[in-house]
């Protein structure tokens, strides 16, 4: 997460009430499904060729109905005028951080060899909350080498049972002789 994003991020929760920040994460997602949904959106949001009036005219007729948070169609206003909807996943990133670390949530990030399922990462979120004594979130990250298992990165630590850990360690006690540390 960059300096500019959180900056973006800042400044949205600046704005809103604590107790919002849930709503607005929802409200962000939806709008980086749509993105993701359709990537000619994220390119017309960003482009110089389109006035800020007709790119602030369409996010109004998306946005300006469904989504009646305060100060949420504006924001996105401000991010097209400004040419930044190419970062706005950092945006909206930097902004649930706010929101997590407001609510006493760490969050880590979960590495693995392929995409888990949202029941294996809330199972990993369960044990490491338990383990570290407060409601732990996770983002993903699918990680090729790591061949199977998981590592996670979580307060400056990382918690690592990735296969590629295990044989790495096997490795490293066949070269000593078998012996364990």
């Amino acid at each position: 997460m960059d300096a500019l994003s959180s900056q973006y991020a800042s400044a949205l929760y600046g704005l809103i009430e604590p107790e919002q920040g849930k709503d607005y994460c929802l409200a962000l997602g939806s709008v980086v499904s749509s993105l993701d949904a359709d990537p000619a959106w994220e390119k017309l949001l960003c482009s110089h060729a389109i006035s800020k009036v007709e790119r602030e005219q369409a996010i109004e007729k998306t946005f300006g109905k469904t989504i009646t948070l305060p100060y949420f169609v504006d924001f996105l206003k401000v991010i097209s005028a400004h040419h930044r909807f190419s970062r706005f996943r950092e945006i909206v990133e930097a902004f649930e951080t706010l929101v997590n670390e407001a609510d006493g949530i760490k969050q880590g990030i979960v590495y693995s060899a392929s995409k888990l399922s949202a029941a294996q990462v809330k199972s990993i979120e369960d044990g490491l909350s338990k383990r570290v004594g407060s409601q732990v979130k996770l983002r993903q990250i699918v990680d090729p080498s790591l061949l199977g298992g998981v590592k996670v990165a979580l307060d400056g630590k990382v918690y690592d049972g990735s296969l590629k850990s295990k044989l790495s360690e096997l490795q490293r006690q066949l070269l000593s002789g078998g012996k364990a540390s």
